[in-house]
């Protein structure tokens, strides 16, 4: 209807009665063309015509089924072993990465994480390692719902969280509500995956508590804070019952810090084997400062041991306390002009069984369009010393971007280590060609190929992997 009360028109052809209120539409000409069978007239551009010429003609548009991100890869790892040994090895890999939210336009998102694997040796290694056997690992597959409309969300299915990495994998539910912007509960339950294969296991049932704390930006200040009470439990029987706290902080480029602990609650089995209440069992700490644009400094020191559970309890304390470390390394970083870019970094550990701590030492250059354009160079070069061993390790590659996204390398490399009690020392060289090379977008293919000698391994491998990304 063009007018609530009258309209002027040409009558071309007749196949109805003409009624009040029967809608009109209007068919466009091109700039300057006249119909033979119509004389002009005056158009009528009001606001009305063209909200009802759009409302009639617009198509509607069917949602998309999901918005997909992530990737799915073939990949084939060949080694060629040139030794006596005979090691041969074979192993075609499946690898799926895949978020997709919004499934059918709802509020509900798909995850999944995982790789099929299939080994094939040439011979049977040993009694632990057969000829041939499938891995398959699914690190995360799981329904969530995620809604900017209500304050409750929840996850079902394998699940892994960034807030909560030091609570692990859970296969079960995960519920939270969001009080207000910065400050979130919730709760978890469902069974521990087995720990060396991700298999699905009913045996050790794992239950937990967390509250979450966020405030700010990332332009500007950005701090997080996770706590988490988790246990887990055969039956009635504890294995592990602890408080995870992690926090992190970024104050715009200039400052960032993280920090993650676990503490172990001791009681029962565990209290008997410890003599504690409560034990440290992980700790970490990282920070790093911009000091100007150029210049910037890092720090990290980690403490990292075994925690004892309800498998473990029979292995001898002495084991675990072999595996405690202390960990303390810097590093610095230089831009400078020119393109080139110098990192150096010096680390200390120190076993409690060892008389003398592990010191380790690095430092690399690397510079764009060295010689040419779109070429880059990078020089490495590691050590480390202890009061068993010590040994060095240098490397060198150089690579040029055929196109914006394809890179073609080179890289050598020299490693070397002795055994000092012994006065036994072992080198062993390789060269490694590379290739990343975008096909048709979003596919892409990578290819590596590696000649190694040396007194530990001796071989050619090769390394594909065909993909494509969402």
């Amino acid at each position: 209807m063009l007018s609530e009360h009258s309209a002027l028109c040409t009558i071309i052809e007749l196949k109805g009665a003409i009624e009040i209120g029967a809608p009109a539409f209007i068919i466009p000409r091109i700039l300057g063309e006249q119909s033979p069978q119509t004389p002009p007239v005056a158009q009528d551009t009001s606001a009305s015509v063209s909200s009802i010429a759009e409302k009639k003609t617009a198509v509607p548009v069917k949602p998309a089924f999901a918005e997909l991100s992530g990737s799915v890869a073939m990949q084939v790892h060949y080694w060629n072993d040139t030794n006596s040994s005979n090691l041969d090895f074979t192993q075609p890999t499946a690898r799926l990465n895949l978020r997709a939210k919004r499934l059918w336009g709802s509020d509900v998102t798909l995850t999944i994480r995982s790789t099929t694997r299939h080994d094939e040796r040439s011979r049977q290694y040993n009694s632990a390692v057969p000829r041939s056997e499938w891995r398959n690992r699914i690190y995360q597959l799981s329904l969530g719902y995620f809604s900017d409309e209500s304050s409750l969300s929840f996850e079902i299915g394998r699940i892994i969280s960034s807030k909560l990495s030091g609570v692990g994998y859970i296969d079960g539910l995960m519920v939270q509500n969001r009080f207000s912007n910065q400050i979130t509960v919730g709760s978890f339950a469902g069974t521990q995956p087995q720990w060396q294969y991700s298999r699905w296991q009913s045996s050790l049932q794992k239950y937990g508590l967390f509250t979450g704390y966020s405030k700010g930006n990332y332009r500007n200040t950005r701090y997080e804070a996770t706590v988490a009470l988790a246990g887990e439990y055969h039956g009635s029987t504890p294995s592990r019952e602890f408080c995870y706290i992690q926090n992190s902080l970024n104050i715009s480029d200039s400052w960032s810090a993280f920090q993650s602990a676990e503490i172990d609650l001791n009681r029962g089995w565990k209290k008997d084997r410890t003599g504690k209440n409560l034990s440290l069992t992980n700790f970490y700490f990282s920070a790093r400062h911009r000091i100007i644009r150029p210049i910037s400094v890092g720090i990290s020191y980690d403490v990292r041991k075994n925690y004892m559970t309800y498998e473990l309890r029979s292995v001898a304390d002495s084991l675990f306390d072999e595996n405690l470390r202390q960990g303390l390394r810097g590093d610095i970083s230089f831009r400078l002009p020119d393109g080139y870019l110098f990192v150096a970094g010096f680390g200390l550990q120190k076993k409690s069984t060892d008389s003398k701590p592990t010191y380790s030492y690095s430092a690399g250059l690397n510079k764009r369009d060295f010689l040419f354009p779109r070429c880059l160079l990078n020089l490495r070069g590691a050590g480390f010393t202890n009061p068993l061993t010590s040994g060095v390790d240098l490397g060198a590659s150089f690579g040029r971007y055929v196109r914006q996204a394809d890179l073609i390398s080179i890289r050598l490399r020299t490693y070397m280590y002795s055994i000092k009690r012994s006065n036994i020392g072992r080198s062993n060289h390789s060269i490694q060609l590379n290739s990343q090379i975008e096909l048709i977008s979003p596919l892409y293919f990578s290819g590596l190929y590696e000649y190694s000698t040396g007194d530990d391994a001796s071989g050619h491998r090769f390394v594909v992997e065909l993909g494509y990304r969402f």
